[in-house]
C-alpha cells in the first residue's frame, strides 16, 4: 500500500465563538437567579435551535411561572422572561410541562390555585414572546374543587399540530382527563374525555406519546387498595384525535409497582407503537426486578406477559430502567440502577432487546458501574445517532448534598462495550428536578434546579458525541468507492456543527492524515480484501468518527471488474416508495431480493441492466413496516444495504 500521508502544514488557530453554552461541566450556565426561590425548570427545543426554559419564581410572593427563550448558542433573545399572566401557585408545587408545536411555539401546562383551588391552565407563546391564545391562559379544568382538585398535567403536540393535554383528577374515584386543542386555541372536546376503571378503581399518572395519523398513546394506572401501597396495573390505551378509544391494554398486571413509581420508561418505538420499563417486586419479596415490553400500533403486545425481564440476574435490586429504541434496527436499549440486596452498594447496567423482548447482550446486561459505595440514579437516556446515552446523578453516601451527572455512551454503532464516561455537570452542589429535551439527535439541553442555598436555575448543553457546550462533530455522509486496479476513493461531508482542524482516514489498520480543506482522499495499491474505512474529525486531540462505518470490497489486482460501488436507497427510511439505485460495470441480470428480520424473502425480482447507473421503484404496497436487507446481485458482484419501511 502506498501510505502518501500528507501533512498539514497550516492549522487554524482562530478560536471558535460558542456562545454562553458552557464547555466546562463544573461551570453550568445560570438562567434564572436573584431574590426568593426559582423552582422545577422545564425545557423544550425547538427545530431552529431555540430552546424554550420555562421556571417557578416566588420572589413577589406565591409561585408564579416564567418563560426564557434562548438561541442556539445559549443567548437570551428576550430582554426579560415573559410571565404566564395569572398564574399564581401555593406554598407547595406539583409537576407541569411544556412542549413545542409544529410552528416552535411554547406551549406550558400546569395547575394553580387561582380560582382558590388547583386547577389546569394552557399557555401558547410565540418565538417572540407573544400570548397567542387567551391572555392568561386556556382554562381546562371541568369539575375541579377544594375536594377534587385537578394536578400533574401532561403535554403532546403532534404532527398534525393538535395538543393532547392529559391530568389527574382527584375525585373518588380517581380518574383521568383528556383534552384535545385545536393549533387556533379551539378546545375540541367541551366535556373532556375522561378515563376511568372499575368500582374502587383510581386511574392515575398519565404518559403520551403520539401513534399513526395524529392518534395518542396513553401511558396510565389502574389502582386499587391504599394510595401508599396499591395494587397497581400497568396500561396503555390507544384514542383518536376525533376522541374515540380505539383500544386499551394491559401491559402488566402482575402488581408490585410502588407507590412513588409514578413516570417510568415510555418511548416511541418507530412505528406507531410503543416501549415501556419498569420495576416492580411481583414476587413481595423485597427484590425489585425491572421488565421491558412493547406494543404495537395496532394494540398487540409483542412481548411476554407481564413483561420481559431485562436482566436475569438474581439478588440484586433493579431500579429505574429507562428506555429507548433504535428504530432501524428494532431493538430497545434499556439502562438501569443496580443495587445489592441490602441497597447499601449501587451501580448501573445496559441492556438490549428486540421488539420480542429476547436479551441481545448476554442474559445478565453489561455492566456500565460495578457495585461501589457511590449511589447512582438514572435521570435520562436517549439514543442519538445510533449512539446510545445515560445519564445519572453520582454521589457519595457520606456526602449526599453532592451530585455529579455523567454519561455513558457507545462510540461506534455495534461496539456495544465501547463506552465513555464524562461528567455534564460536576458543580458540587445538591441537584433536583432535571428536564431534558434533545434537538433531533443533535443535542440535549439539561435544565435543573440547584437546592446548595437560594434555590436558582441552570443549564447545560450535551452533544451526542459526549461534549458538553461546544460541539466537536464528526464527518457526514462517508462513501467509500473502488477504483481499478487496486485503489479506493473516500469522499466525506464536512461536519454539521463544527470546524475540525484536520480529519484522519482510516482503511482497515492504516491512516491518513488530510487537511480540513480536504473532503476526499484516495489510497493506491490496495491489498485485495475487505475493509472498513472511518473518517475522523480532529480537534486538538480529540477525534471523532464519523456516525456510522463504511464497509468496501478491494477485488484482485488482475480482475479488470469492480464490484459495484454503491447501492442507495433513497430515501431510507421511507413510508411511501424508495428509489434503489446501483452502478454496475458489465451488462446483464441482476437480482433484487427483499429479506425481512427472520431471513424470509419477501421481494424477488430479475432485472436486465446496462453499464453504469440502473435503478429500480420500491413501492411499500404489502409490505408491513419494519426492518428489511436488500441484496443486490448483479454481473460485477454483490452487495446488501438496509431499509427501513414506516406506515
Amino acid at each position: 500500500m502506498k501510505q502518501s500521508i500528507l501533512v498539514v502544514s497550516i492549522l487554524c488557530l482562530a478560536a471558535l465563538v460558542w456562545g454562553q453554552w458552557s464547555s466546562d461541566a463544573s461551570s453550568p450556565l445560570l438562567i434564572a437567579g436573584g431574590p426568593g426561590e426559582q423552582s422545577m425548570p422545564k425545557v423544550a427545543v425547538c427545530a431552529n435551535g431555540n430552546t424554550y426554559i420555562s421556571y417557578f419564581d416566588n420572589a413577589t410572593g406565591g409561585y408564579k411561572v416564567w418563560l426564557k427563550l434562548l438561541d442556539m448558542d445559549g443567548y437570551e433573545l428576550w430582554p426579560s422572561p415573559v410571565e404566564m399572566t395569572g398564574s399564581i401557585s401555593d406554598s407547595w408545587l406539583t409537576d407541569y410541562a411544556i412542549c413545542v408545536d409544529q410552528e416552535d411555539n411554547a406551549l406550558i401546562c400546569f395547575q394553580d390555585i387561582r380560582l382558590g383551588y388547583n386547577s389546569i391552565f394552557v399557555y401558547k407563546v410565540s418565538q417572540q414572546g407573544e400570548q397567542l391564545w387567551a391572555e392568561n391562559g386556556l382554562s381546562l379544568s371541568i369539575n375541579a374543587s377544594m375536594d377534587y382538585p385537578d394536578y400533574t398535567p401532561v403535554l403532546l403536540n403532534t404532527s398534525d399540530n393538535d395538543t393532547f393535554v392529559a391530568w389527574q383528577h382527584q375525585g373518588s374515584p380517581a380518574t383521568i382527563a383528556i383534552q384535545n386543542i385545536s393549533s387556533n386555541g379551539q378546545i375540541a372536546w367541551q366535556d373532556g374525555l375522561i378515563m376511568t376503571a372499575g368500582i374502587g378503581e383510581n386511574c392515575n399518572w398519565p404518559q403520551l406519546l403520539e401513534s399513526e395519523n395524529g392518534d395518542v398513546l396513553m401511558k396510565y394506572y389502574v389502582d386499587s387498595g391504599p394510595f401508599y401501597s396499591p395494587n397497581r396495573i400497568l396500561k396503555v390505551a390507544r384514542y383518536s384525535a376525533e376522541g374515540e378509544l380505539i383500544w386499551d391494554q394491559t401491559i402488566s398486571d402482575a402488581l408490585g409497582i410502588a407507590a412513588w413509581t409514578q413516570v417510568i420508561g415510555f418511548a416511541p418505538d418507530g412505528s406507531g407503537g410503543a416501549v415501556l420499563s419498569w420495576h416492580d417486586d411481583r414476587d413481595m419479596n423485597s427484590i425489585n426486578q425491572a421488565y421491558f415490553a412493547r406494543i404495537t400500533a395496532s394494540g398487540e403486545i409483542t412481548t411476554p406477559e407481564n413483561g420481559a425481564a431485562i436482566s436475569s440476574t438474581t439478588g440484586y435490586q433493579h431500579f429505574y430502567p429507562w428506555v429507548d429504541c433504535d428504530p432501524e434496527l428494532q431493538e430497545a436499549r434499556v439502562a438501569m440502577r443496580v443495587t445489592s440486596a441490602d441497597q447499601n452498594n449501587y451501580g448501573a447496567i445496559f441492556q438490549r432487546l428486540d421488539y420480542s423482548g429476547n436479551r441481545l447482550i448476554s442474559d445478565a446486561g453489561y455492566i456500565l458501574q460495578e457495585l461501589s459505595g457511590f449511589d447512582h440514579n438514572p435521570i435520562y437516556a436517549k439514543n442519538m445517532r445510533a449512539r446510545f446515552h445515560y445519564l445519572y446523578s453520582r454521589f457519595n453516601s457520606t456526602s449526599p448534598n453532592v451530585e455529579h451527572i455523567h454519561s455513558s455512551h457507545n462510540e461506534i454503532p455495534g461496539l456495544y462495550d465501547a463506552w465513555n464516561t464524562g461528567g455534564v455537570a460536576t458543580a458540587e452542589s445538591a441537584k433536583l428536578h432535571y428536564s431534558f429535551a434533545s434537538h433531533l439527535e443533535d443535542w440535549v439541553i439539561m435544565g435543573y434546579e440547584d437546592d446548595s442555598g437560594d434555590r436558582d436555575i441552570y443549564a447545560m448543553r450535551y452533544w451526542y458525541n459526549g461534549n458538553v457546550g461546544e460541539c466537536k462533530d464528526g464527518p457526514q455522509n462517508v462513501t467509500a468507492e473502488f477504483i481499478h486496479p487496486s485503489g479506493v476513493l473516500i469522499e466525506w461531508d464536512t461536519p454539521a456543527f463544527s470546524d475540525p482542524d484536520s480529519y484522519i482516514v482510516q482503511l482497515g489498520e492504516f491512516t491518513f492524515q488530510v487537511p480540513n480543506t480536504d473532503t476526499q482522499y484516495t489510497i493506491d495499491d490496495v491489498e485485495p480484501g475487505f475493509y472498513q474505512v472511518l473518517v475522523f474529525a480532529v480537534y486538538g486531540d480529540d477525534h471523532v468518527p464519523q456516525n456510522e462505518y463504511v464497509e468496501i470490497n478491494v477485488s484482485d489486482n488482475s480482475d479488470p471488474v469492480q464490484r459495484p460501488v454503491s447501492l442507495m436507497i433513497s430515501p431510507n427510511p421511507f413510508c411511501d416508495n424508495a428509489r434503489i439505485s446501483w452502478q454496475t460495470r458489465k451488462s446483464g441480470t441482476s437480482s433484487l431480493g427483499l429479506y425481512n428480520i427472520r431471513g424470509q424473502q419477501v421481494l424477488s425480482l430479475k432485472i436486465y441492466t446496462g453499464i453504469g447507473i440502473n435503478s429500480y421503484l420500491l413501492q411499500k404496497d404489502k409490505l408491513a413496516s419494519g426492518l428489511y436487507f436488500l441484496r443486490l446481485q448483479s454481473p460485477s458482484g454483490s452487495v446488501s444495504r438496509k431499509v427501513l419501511i414506516l406506515h
